[in-house]
Parts: structure tokens; sequence; C-alpha cells
């Protein structure tokens, strides 16, 4: 289990309510844009707000929209360089992070966003942003996703 989601059961209790959890490859995002003592702090915020059931639904989009409110409102977000990164904490992690951010790399020298493509069962696809790919219907699917199947 992910220290991130593992730390949600045990500190956040009113969190963990939320209709829709944090998944490993979520908390494995948001390890890569932020600190852990950031996460928990934001997450210690959100555990605090009374309303936080009856407002919010997806633990992943609630955290993502505090970064947001405390970013407009002035407040740093942004990964101090002092502070180690999600690589260099879990080293076990490290080498499929890295694998998985050159296949990346790799795939937007290919498609860039805005490129179109058809994959394997014909479905055409937009890259839609440097998250997610949209097709002809609407439907949205993480980038994550498909780089990992793909060989590049």
């Amino acid at each position: 289990m992910h220290p991130l989601i593992r730390f949600i059961q045990e500190e956040c209790p009113q969190v963990a309510q939320l209709p829709v959890p944090l998944s490993e490859s979520q908390a494995i995002k948001l390890m890569n844009g932020y600190t852990m003592l950031q996460l928990q702090t934001q997450l210690m915020k959100l555990e605090n707000y009374k309303p936080l059931l009856q407002k919010y639904r997806s633990v992943y989009l609630t955290v993502l929209k505090w970064f947001d409110m405390d970013q407009a409102k002035g407040f740093s977000t942004q990964m101090p360089s002092s502070q180690p990164k999600q690589e260099e904490q879990h080293p076990a992690e490290s080498f499929e992070q890295s694998l998985l951010k050159v296949k990346k790399e790799k795939f937007f020298q290919k498609y860039p966003v805005g490129s179109e493509f058809t994959s394997k069962s014909g479905t055409v696809w937009t890259v839609q942003d440097v998250d997610y790919l949209r097709n002809k219907q609407g439907g949205l699917l993480p980038i994550i996703q498909i780089i990992k199947k793909v060989s590049l």
C-alpha cells in the first residue's frame, strides 16, 4: 500500500470516507508534484473541513483543487528544491517512474499535444494535454495507461 494512502486511512478518517478514494497511481502522481509533508498538511486541512463530505467526492481531485486554491491565495505549493523528490525517497519506485518519464517524453516527441493517432483497436485519439487523450466520442483516457502498454 502506498504510504500516502496509508496516511489517509490512519490519520484522516473523514477524507477516507469520500466516495472516490485515492488510487495508487494518483498517489504516485501527487508524490511526483509535492512532498509528503505538503500532502500530509493538505490532507489534514481537508480532514478539519467540516462540510468536506457534503461538498467533495474525490480525494485526488479535492487535493489538487485545494493546492490550486492555495496557489491562487499566494501560498507556494511548488516542491522546494531542498526537498528530495519521490524518486530519491523511494528507490524501488524510481526505476519504474524514470522509465515512464522517458516513455512519456518519447510519446510527446512522436505525438505532441493536439495531434491525433489511431490505436490498434481503430479508435482515433487526440492528445488532449500532458495527462489525457480524448477520443471522438469525448471519452478521456489517462496517457499513462497508453504509455505503459506502448513500446516507443
